[in-house]
Order: structure tokens, then sequence, then C-alpha cells
């Protein structure tokens, strides 16, 4: 029998480290703050360092969107300095204070939104962003887009905001409609933002980033 719950799947590919982020890396000791807003980024993040036999210098600072992200961090034997109560990459950012003139260090997805740049930017701060990897969405299979299409699916299960836009994508424009009365289940609120904007009407959100 099938499912009635759809979870859309990501795939996440790693990404060869530009001339300038491997400069980033190797110069570890200048960052005043290094940020992370998915366990991904901690993951090749630490992979990076202990490839190169690197360490964070005591006066960095480490901050995690939320304690999940937090928890990979402490695994891999990184402290955790601000963990926001709303799970967000703006609010982990804006729990930051006197970023003026700071040096931060931003390994994230390649896709992932602007936004915590601009406001760390917009405050003085000189961000460094190191693409690690990206994100793209399993394509449906012919029997799901059709279960899909005719209404067999009573829930969907979105992991991040890619796997809403790369859904959507996949669908004529005409056919969005249908899927757009499912109610969807979110992980985290930036996933709940996407759902929202992609014009699904019925959005819960759970779990921790």
């Amino acid at each position: 029998m099938m499912s009635n719950t759809l979870t859309i799947q990501g795939r996440v590919t790693r990404l060869p480290l530009s001339r300038a982020s491997s400069q980033a890396l190797a110069h570890i000791e200048r960052y005043d703050w290094i940020l992370f807003t998915s366990k991904h980024a901690v993951v090749f993040f630490a992979k990076d360092m202990r490839r190169r036999r690197l360490s964070l210098s005591q006066k960095s600072h480490v901050a995690a969107v939320g304690p999940e992200t937090a928890a990979v961090l402490r695994a891999e034997g990184f402290p955790v300095h601000i963990v926001p109560k709303r799970f967000t990459a703006r609010d982990m950012v804006n729990d930051i204070p006197n970023v003026k003139g700071l040096r931060i260090l931003f390994p994230r997805s390649a896709i992932a939104p602007p936004d915590a740049i601009r406001i760390l930017r917009k405050r003085g701060a000189r961000v460094t962003v190191v693409p690690l990897y990206i994100t793209t969405v399993r394509p449906l299979s012919r029997a799901e887009k059709r279960a899909l299409l005719a209404g067999s699916y009573t829930r969907l299960i979105f992991r991040s905001p890619s796997g809403v836009r790369g859904l959507m994508r996949q669908l004529q424009s005409k056919k969005k409609h249908v899927v757009r009365t499912i109610s969807v289940q979110c992980i985290g609120p930036t996933t709940k933002r996407a759902a929202r904007e992609a014009g699904f009407k019925h959005i819960t959100i759970t779990g921790a980033r």
C-alpha cells in the first residue's frame, strides 16, 4: 500500500573549494565568528579542517542556527556560543552583538538565501562566504507525479527551502494549484516561509536545524 505522505528528498553534493575559500580556511585564525546554518556545512567544514590539520583560535566564536546543527558542531569538537531562540539565519546573525569591523566566516550552501549576509554587512561586519555544497531535489518518479496530481498524497514533508522550490520546478504551471491544496510539514521556519511563498495553504512547522 502506498503511503499517503510524500517526503521531498534532497541530494547534497560537495563542491570543490575555490582558491579564495581555501585561503580563508588557511587563515582561520583571523576570524572572530564562524557561522553555521546546516549540519552539512558543519560536516564538510570539519573534514576540511582535519585534512589541513587546522584548529580554531581561542578568539573565534561559533554560532549555530539551531540545536541539531549545534549538536553536530559539538560532536565534531567545536564550541557553540550562540543558538537563537528562533531557528533562522536572520535570528542567528541578529543575536551576534557589535559586529562592526569583525571578520566573519560563513561556510554554507551555495544556494542559501543571502539575507543573513546582507544584514551582517549592513552592520559593518567583514563577511567571507565559503560555499561548501549544493542541494538538489530528487526528481519525482512517474508514479509519484501521477499520484501527486491525482490527490493521492494528503501530506508533503519538506526538509529545506530548496526542496520546496525543487518540487515546484517539476510541475507545470497549470498543475501547481492542485499540489498547493495538500497539507505540508516543514522543517524549520525558513522552509515554512518558502512553502508559503510557493503558495501552499496548509502549513505546519516541526523540528530544529
